[in-house]
């Protein structure tokens, strides 16, 4: 997921018939599919890690399924071998992205896709990535700085500023 904040993974999002059963899948905390999944070693349970560390500021070395303690362990192996068979579409396919991602590469895409929203520096209007630099390059808002004199003026003002 991008660092700003974590994505569920809704099973909505996974594609093709998946061989497994994906309620075995999903995190008890937030109901979507496990997303860098951790465990709780004595129960044994395999929380999304977002969830889990969310839970335990609230509740400090206290385990959902109200084990004594919540100590942390890697996630169990057979579940990352069944998360590793899912196919899923990108977080931003609402915006265009048509990328079908297997599960361990999706953290990637979703951080590098093209589809993703950027706020322009100057007239603040959300444009997708693979759009920003052709949108800045022509905004009027955008900000420029003289060279010779570091007059700050905007785009919109060059002609009759500077």
């Amino acid at each position: 997921m991008t660092s700003e904040e974590q994505k569920g993974i809704g099973s909505d999002r996974i594609r093709g018939s998946p061989a497994v059963n994906v309620d075995l899948l999903e995190c008890p905390i937030c109901h979507d599919l496990l997303c860098i999944p951790i465990a709780c070693q004595r129960c044994e349970t395999s929380f999304c890690s977002a969830c889990i560390n969310r839970w335990l500021a609230a509740n400090p070395r206290k385990c959902p399924n109200r084990c004594k303690i919540y100590i942390e362990r890697k996630c169990p192996s057979f579940i990352v071998k069944l998360l590793a068979q899912l196919q899923l579409s990108c977080y931003y396919q609402s915006r265009g992205c048509e990328q079908v991602i297997p599960y361990e590469a999706l953290e990637t895409h979703e951080s590098e896709c093209d589809y993703q929203p950027q706020q322009c520096p100057g007239c603040r209007l959300e444009v997708l990535k693979k759009d920003f630099d052709n949108h800045t390059s022509g905004c009027a808002a955008i900000e420029l700085t003289c060279q010779e004199c570091k007059l700050v003026y905007k785009r919109v003002d060059a002609a009759t500023t500077h």
